[in-house]
């Protein structure tokens, strides 16, 4: 992951072109936009459904603090099948493990006894104070109801006390979700460009 903006881009670029004989032959790239070229010639670009993300944070947090998270409940390991599951009609292709749901910020709304929303942390640092937001799905016969920001807002409360810097990355096209995360609070900081590059020797 490389963000660079002004006068440290061409600096950036430099140093990531010195790099790339030595960067694995596969990777999942995570660079500020126009820096996919420092890859070349070595790499083959591939999108596979990334592209331009958007990395967001919390600024405001009054908003999700007076809301009513009543309805979410917490999620552990033995969710792990519903969540899979949930997943492979919501969210397929995300990046969810079962190591996030050791992270204990994972959360849930259930309709009729059926988990129809989740979402939970990829990653907290307590040492910092940090944490990224992640796997925020909703069932496709439940969405546009406000459910997703209700999870949501129910991780942020769970971290608001301890935790200074809350974070998520979401794709710039999800025009939906990021209206629904500047409802919340969340403000645009930076975008990035997220592809799979893989060696032309490989490739070829």
């Amino acid at each position: 992951m490389v963000f660079a903006d002004g006068d440290g881009r061409a600096a950036a670029m430099r140093h990531l072109a010195s790099l790339r004989d030595f960067l694995p032959a596969r990777l999942l790239a995570d660079l500020s936009p126009g820096m996919r070229s420092a890859l070349a010639p070595r790499f083959r670009i591939e999108e596979r459904g990334e592209g331009e993300h958007c990395r967001m944070v919390l600024a405001q947090r009054r908003i999700i603090r007076g809301m009513d998270t009543s309805s979410v409940e917490p999620l552990g390991r033995r969710h792990l099948g519903e969540l899979r599951q949930l997943y492979r009609v919501a969210y397929p292709g995300t990046f969810f493990a079962p190591d996030h749901l050791a992270l204990g910020h994972f959360f849930g709304i259930r309709e009729a006894g059926r988990l129809v929303c989740a979402g939970g942390l990829l990653t907290i640092s307590r040492k910092l104070g940090a944490a990224a937001l992640g796997n925020i799905a909703t069932h496709p016969s439940f969405r546009r109801r406000g459910l997703a920001s209700l999870v949501v807002a129910r991780i942020c409360q769970d971290l608001d006390r301890r935790i200074s810097l809350i974070g998520l990355c979401v794709k710039a096209r999800n025009r939906g979700a990021i209206l629904c995360y500047r409802r919340l609070g969340f403000r645009i900081v930076a975008r990035t460009d997220i592809f799979y590059a893989i060696a032309r020797r490989e490739a070829d």
